[in-house]
C-alpha cells in the first residue's frame, strides 16, 4: 500500500478518461458520480496536486487502489478516527492531518450535493475538528539589505539567467507573491497601461498586483530578451485557459509563460514554463552565492506582509494584496510582534557575563 501514498498518479486502463494534473479522470457519469474528482476541480497547479496527494491517504484507508474505486460514501466519524491514528501512526505531522482532514471534509461535502449520503452522516463528518495547532513561527523576516545582496549576486550571473533570477527575487518580495503564483504568469496577465500583473491564486482567485517602478523596469528588461513578444505589443487580454504544465505538450493558443526555463549558454527555452520547485531552486542558489542565511520563496511574503503593515496600512488591505480571504490568516505572517519579543529578552543586561 505504501505505493499509494508516493507522489505521482495513479493508473487506470479505461479508455475513455483525459489527464487531469497527473490523474486520470473518467469522462461523463463516473466523474460526475465521484465527490472525490468533483472536489478536485476545485484547484489547479499545485494546490491540485497536494489535494490528490491528500486523497491517497483516505484511498488507502478504505483498502481501494485509486479515487474512482473507493467508496466514498463510507466516510464517517470512525473512518476519520482511523485515518488520523494511520497517519499519526506513519509519523505525519498534525499540519498534515489537519490538511487531510481538511480535504476529506470537501469531499463529503460533494458527496452530500450529489445526495450519495444523508444529512446526519455529513453533520457528523464536518464536525470533525481540527487537531489545534500551537508553534513557533519559522518564517523569518528577510531584510531589504539582504535582497540587495541576492540581486546583487543575480547581476554577476550569465545575463539572461541572472535578469530571470533577479526578477524572480524583486516580484516576490515587492510583491508578496506565492511561488506557485508567480510560476505561473503569463504575458497575457500583463497590462503596461496600468503597470499590473494579474496573479491567479489559490481557489482561482484572481488579484492585481502593481510592482513598484524598479522592478517593474526588471520585468520589462526581461521581457525584452526576446519572450515572444515586446513590451511594447503586450496587451493584456483575459485568459481563456491555464498554461500546461511543463511536461505537456504546447498548443495555439496556451498563454506564453513570463518565467521560462534557461539552459547554459543564456539558452532560452521559450514557453517551457518553470516550476515552484525551480523557484526555490532559483532562490537557493542565489542566497549561496549572496552569503545570505537560510531563506525560502515563503519568507519573502512573510517579510512583504510585515512591511506593508509596518508602514501603516490596514490589515484588510494588506489581505487583499496577497490573495487572503480571512485578513486572521495574513496576521499570521506579521513577524513584528516576533522582533518585539525578541528586543524585550535582548534588553535584558546580565551583569558579569
Amino acid at each position: 500500500m505504501s505505493d499509494l501514498i508516493e507522489a505521482g498518479s495513479f493508473e487506470t486502463s479505461n479508455p475513455n478518461s483525459r489527464s487531469l494534473v497527473g490523474l486520470d479522470v473518467p469522462r461523463g457519469r463516473e466523474r460526475q458520480h465521484n465527490p472525490a474528482v468533483q472536489y478536485l476541480t476545485n484547484f489547479s497547479g499545485e494546490s491540485r496536486r497536494v489535494t490528490l496527494s491528500r486523497l491517497k491517504w483516505a484511498v488507502k484507508v478504505a483498502g481501494a487502489q485509486s479515487i474512482h474505486d473507493a467508496d466514498w460514501t463510507a466516510i464517517d466519524r470512525m473512518f476519520m478516527n482511523t485515518l488520523r491514528e494511520l497517519m499519526e501512526g506513519a509519523g505525519s505531522s498534525l499540519t498534515a492531518v489537519n490538511g487531510v482532514f481538511s480535504a476529506m471534509r470537501g469531499v463529503v461535502k460533494e458527496a452530500w450535493h450529489l445526495e450519495m449520503i444523508g444529512e446526519r452522516q455529513f453533520r457528523l463528518v464536518m464536525e470533525t475538528k481540527n487537531i489545534k495547532v500551537t508553534r513557533a513561527k519559522k518564517q523569518r523576516y528577510i531584510e531589504p539589505g539582504e535582497v540587495e545582496r541576492l540581486l546583487n549576486a543575480a547581476r554577476e550571473m550569465r545575463r539572461i539567467k541572472g535578469v530571470r533570477d533577479g526578477l524572480v527575487v524583486a516580484l516576490l518580495y515587492s510583491c508578496g507573491l506565492r511561488r506557485a503564483e508567480l510560476a505561473g504568469m503569463c504575458i497575457e496577465d500583463i497590462d503596461t497601461d496600468e503597470r499590473g500583473i494579474l496573479i491567479y491564486g489559490k481557489g482561482q482567485k484572481e488579484r492585481w498586483v502593481y510592482p513598484p517602478e524598479s522592478v517593474w523596469s526588471l520585468l520589462m528588461e526581461w521581457l525584452s530578451d526576446g519572450l515572444l513578444k515586446s513590451p511594447g505589443e503586450i496587451s493584456h487580454t483575459p485568459r481563456t485557459k491555464q498554461p500546461p504544465r511543463e511536461s505537456a505538450k504546447r498548443k495555439p493558443g496556451d498563454p506564453n509563460p513570463v518565467f521560462v526555463r534557461v539552459r547554459k549558454g543564456d539558452d532560452i527555452l521559450y514557453g517551457e514554463q518553470i516550476t515552484p520547485r525551480a523557484v526555490q531552486i532559483i532562490c537557493e542558489g542565489l542566497r549561496v552565492a549572496a552569503g545570505v542565511k537560510a531563506l525560502t520563496p515563503h519568507d519573502f511574503r512573510g517579510s512583504f506582509i510585515t512591511i506593508m503593515l509596518e508602514s501603516g496600512y490596514d490589515l484588510s488591505l494588506v489581505a487583499s494584496l496577497v490573495g487572503h480571504s480571512n485578513p486572521e490568516t495574513t496576521s499570521g505572517y506579521d513577524r513584528r510582534g516576533e522582533q518585539q519579543r525578541a528586543a524585550a529578552f535582548r534588553s535584558l543586561a546580565v551583569d558579569g557575563a
